[in-house]
């Protein structure tokens, strides 16, 4: 309730979006302003290794150029792959992305990115491209 009153009293604009990369994500997006949005995202991946990954993503947006929007950002991972061999990691990601605005209440985008992973010394990869669909709550917009 306190989110939803801080979001509303502060913010631009609240949704819901999903994305699918590596994994399947979902994130409420927090726009404080036309050029910053916080996202706290929870992506999963069920198979052989089942793990979850909670992310947290800010995007700063620059001029909007025939409708798109360009935005950097970065990123904090934090990687739970086998809960049952307690095998965790934390990364640090940045990425670059368009977006689109459909209309008021509906937004596509993609982006890629690179994520740097520290747990077994240290390697980058760029293995955070995405395409994803942001849903707009009109009460916040």
């Amino acid at each position: 309730m306190v989110l939803l009153l801080a979001v509303q009293t502060f913010s631009a604009s609240l949704g819901l979006e999903f994305k699918a990369d590596e994994a399947e994500n979902i994130a409420l997006n927090i726009g404080f302003s036309d050029q910053f949005e916080l996202k706290p995202q929870v992506a999963f991946r069920l198979g052989d290794g089942a793990f979850i990954d909670l992310i947290v993503d800010g995007n700063f947006y620059f001029a909007e150029m025939s409708g798109l929007r360009h935005y950097a950002g970065f990123g904090v991972h934090f990687k739970i792959e086998d809960t049952a061999n307690d095998n965790t990691a934390v990364n640090l990601g940045g990425h670059y992305g368009l977006r689109y605005d459909v209309n008021e209440i509906i937004s596509i985008f993609g982006e890629i990115g690179v994520l740097v992973d520290f747990q077994d010394g240290f390697s980058l990869s760029s293995t955070r491209p995405g395409l994803g669909c942001t849903f707009y709550l009109p009460a916040f917009n």
